[in-house]
């Protein structure tokens, strides 16, 4: 795969440069989108950059998987290990909107 095939993306906290990231990842579509979290989600503005990531992805793949979990749920664990060694209790949560 060559540069020309991938999108690197350090996504931080300022909304409108997201906004211009995410459109021109929409206007060169690649074969591979990296999108680095480096949002401080202790600002004001990561709620909102939240969102704009959601819906970049929501419309850059609007069908859902087999494979996710439905809307109202999330799961708990962030590596692969906690999953397996939490297996005493829910892996999933739900979350009230």
């Amino acid at each position: 795969m060559g540069e020309e095939e991938i999108a690197f993306k350090m996504v931080r906290t300022n909304v409108s440069h997201v906004v211009g990231q995410l459109d021109d990842i929409r206007k060169n579509p690649r074969k591979f989108i990296c999108l680095n979290d480096n949002i401080d989600h202790s600002h004001k503005d990561a709620g909102t950059v939240k969102a704009v990531l959601r819906d970049f992805y929501e419309s850059m793949f609007p069908l859902t998987s087999q494979f996710e979990l439905p809307r109202e749920y999330r799961n708990r664990f962030l590596h692969m290990g906690e999953e397996r060694n939490g297996r005493t209790g829910e892996v999933y949560t739900r979350e009230e909107w």
